[in-house]
């Protein structure tokens, strides 16, 4: 039925996998892998998932979708490493958000 359907679907890419894979390549060859890194409008975590896969540990997703926030954690429930806070960061405070990237 229709709700098994959703229960399987994960979101899109929105900026294509090799845009992605670039961010990706680049913190990997910029970055530590226990910087705290944050990604602001996280949608499904995808990003974040590949970054675990990497070996960054100290992972933020950060979006205003409820939703949204629950599915990148359904999705990525078998990366410990990855915090997902559900926040509007245009219209809230974010001073006790602190990362480096």
């Amino acid at each position: 039925g229709k709700c098994d359907n959703e229960l399987l679907y994960s979101g899109e890419i929105w900026f294509g996998e090799r845009t992605e894979q670039k961010i990706v390549d680049w913190l990997v060859d910029n970055v530590d892998s226990d910087c705290s890194l944050a990604d602001v409008g996280t949608g499904n975590g995808h990003l974040l998932s590949l970054l675990a896969e990497e070996g960054f540990s100290n992972l933020t997703g950060i979006d205003y979708s409820a939703s949204s926030i629950k599915l990148a954690a359904e999705i990525n429930s078998d990366h410990p490493h990855i915090k997902f806070i559900c926040l509007d960061v245009i219209n809230s405070t974010t001073s006790h958000l602190r990362h480096d990237v």
